[in-house]
């Protein structure tokens, strides 16, 4: 069987160089292209403010996202899940260079870029 993960975040702005961090990561089991129902979804703290031109967009406020983990806490939660499968992500590029900003940040290996 193949494994797959489509994966989607959220984050604070457009460029993590700038200071701008994840704040949601979702993430969607396929086996031979189909939804096993095990799915990985995090909220995070992305330790600064929201800017209100994200939040229009994707309706993550700072009083909502306070008191969520920080991405250090679930970084190994989230390899474990995505371990051993094929990435589908719509803009990789984008979710990639966000996610290989905070895995730098805890010591972790970059993920392979598209």
């Amino acid at each position: 069987m193949k494994r797959e993960v489509v994966l989607d975040t959220e984050t604070t702005g457009l460029d993590p160089i700038k200071g701008d961090r994840i704040i949601e990561i979702g993430a969607v089991e396929l086996l031979d292209h189909i939804p096993t129902g095990n799915n990985f979804h995090v909220y995070i703290n992305p330790e600064r403010k929201i800017p209100k031109k994200s939040t229009e967009i994707h309706k993550i406020t700072d009083d909502f996202i306070s008191d969520k983990p920080l991405f250090k806490d679930i970084v190994k939660d989230f390899l474990c899940f995505i371990e051993n499968s094929t990435l589908v992500i719509h803009n990789a590029v984008f979710d990639l260079s966000f996610l290989n900003f905070e895995l730098n940040k805890c010591g972790f290996s970059e993920m392979d870029r598209p």
